[in-house]
């Protein structure tokens, strides 16, 4: 149950870190494009389903250390 739950968190780690870096990225191409129609802050909208992602995988590794706490008593 132990590696459960690191595994999820690690999980939410890296799909935030992919996020940023994809978010960083997409800044950078929109930013250099002179041609792109809509403003480079638009690009933070990519850090959307990241976060959900991540959030999701937070709220599983918080139900599985209660469960794992639960289990214990």
């Amino acid at each position: 149950m132990k590696n459960k739950r690191w595994v999820v968190l690690l999980t939410a780690v890296l799909v935030e870190v992919a996020g940023i870096v994809h978010t960083a990225i997409r800044y950078v191409t929109i930013f250099n494009d002179r041609y792109t129609g809509f403003p480079a802050t638009v690009s933070l909208l990519i850090l959307v389903p990241y976060s959900i992602c991540s959030v999701l995988c937070l709220i599983v590794w918080a139900i599985l250390k209660r469960k794992a706490r639960g289990n214990k008593q």
